[in-house]
């Protein structure tokens, strides 16, 4: 049986891993997302919960309790109601989620309470993932982790992600399959859209069609905002109204990524909007193309984020002294004020344990020039999968060469 592309031997294998890593006494909880009743935005389980689950449905937690020698691994989740089921679907029984999904127990939400009562106080260390936001927005693992300390205050809280974060990181055979649709399912999106590239038609026509693309082949869900600017909005990083007029003769770049089976894809592509790339376009494009190259041939097993970026700033002021517009290497933090990559899975932004790269690791490789005295921003993005001996581009399969954008109009 797969849940959402992965063996259900998979998830437990995780849950175990999880498990062995954790200290003894311990119990980690992770809560499902909440799910909006009244349908006001698209639900998304959360990363970790889906990540050890395979499981989508909201008010729900998973627990994992570790004291001497007996381990366990527990879904709690709330019960079908023959009201709620008229409205929203009925949910799983619970006897067959434990059968098919392979936890060792499955309990009521009702009972959520009693299990605490019953575990928390034979135990030292309770383990939450609660993000390094800030502290005045309270999530569900910061309401919980203020409810339970103030009942048992013997409790020390340890941020879960730190066990958590080595085991999401190494990506398997499985997950890069799903990241790997996910790929596809972009390109499709994003030749789409190019269609709709035309002087004078607003950037949300073309945001509509690279979304139909995403949806219709198979997508449920966009990775993140897409960035479409054109003009001088491609030289601010985050643009997201996508709302202007796409301008003659400049340039509009695509940040964009479908989600497939929650895993994400981040692709950047800058295209002509007038069919051809103007002189000092092309140039720009091919200072960023060559650029990229170069840092995919570094990306590697032991090589930090930092060096690649440091790289990449090398390479980038190499290119634009070429070009003229800059006599120092540092004067590049004019025209490129970016990292050049980061992690890829459950979130387009994945979590991270160590700095250095490893096997298994899925990262983004993302240089640009961003020059508002032309109105000209170039970034190209592709998804890098680091191999025993180096790079592999699981996004080659979408054009990026300056001849082969040129012939897609």
């Amino acid at each position: 049986m797969k849940i959402y592309g992965i063996p259900v031997t998979e998830y437990k294998n995780r849950r175990d891993n999880l498990l062995k890593s954790m200290p003894d006494k311990s119990v980690m909880i992770l809560p499902s997302n909440y799910n909006s009743f009244s349908n006001l935005s698209p639900y998304r389980q959360d990363s970790n919960f889906i990540y050890f689950s395979g499981y989508e449905h909201d008010k729900s937690y998973l627990l994992f309790y570790k004291n001497s020698k007996q381990i366990m691994s527990i879904l709690i989740t709330e019960e079908n109601d023959p009201v709620m089921e008229l409205w929203v679907g009925k949910r799983p029984d619970l006897s067959e989620v434990k059968k098919n999904y392979l936890f060792d127990d499955v309990l009521p939400l009702k009972k959520f309470d009693d299990l605490l009562s019953r575990l928390l106080p034979g135990v030292e260390n309770l383990l939450l993932h609660l993000p390094h936001e800030d502290n005045n927005i309270l999530g569900a693992e910061r309401v919980l982790a203020k409810r339970l300390t103030e009942k048992y205050p013997h409790l020390n809280i340890i941020q879960a992600i730190d066990y958590i974060a080595p085991l999401r990181r190494k990506k398997s055979k499985n997950e890069i399959a799903q990241i790997t649709k996910a790929i596809e399912i972009t390109k499709k999106g994003i030749l789409k859209a190019a269609k709709e590239i035309n002087p004078g038609k607003n950037e949300y026509k073309v945001q509509a069609a690279l979304e139909f693309g995403f949806m219709y082949n198979g997508s449920k869900n966009n990775a993140f905002q897409p960035i479409i600017a054109s003009g001088v909005n491609s030289t601010t990083l985050h643009y997201e109204e996508n709302n202007s007029v796409i301008p003659e003769n400049s340039v509009i770049l695509f940040d964009v990524g479908s989600e497939y089976n929650y895993y994400a894809s981040d692709i950047s592509r800058t295209f002509p909007t007038s069919g051809k790339y103007t002189k000092k376009a092309k140039s720009l494009y091919q200072a960023v193309l060559n650029t990229q190259k170069a840092v995919i041939e570094e990306m590697k097993p032991g090589k930090t984020f930092r060096e690649l970026n440091a790289l990449t700033r090398k390479l980038l002021a190499k290119e634009m002294k070429k070009l003229g517009y800059i006599k120092e290497e540092s004067e590049i933090s004019k025209y490129y004020y970016h990292s050049v990559s980061h992690p890829i899975g459950l979130d387009v932004h994945d979590i991270m344990s160590s700095p250095k790269l490893v096997e298994g690791d899925v990262i983004s490789c993302e240089p640009g020039l961003y020059v508002k005295e032309d109105k000209i921003g170039i970034r190209i993005e592709d998804d890098i999968l680091i191999t025993k001996k180096g790079a592999k581009v699981l996004s080659g399969i979408i054009p990026k060469e300056i001849k082969d954008i040129e012939n897609l109009y």
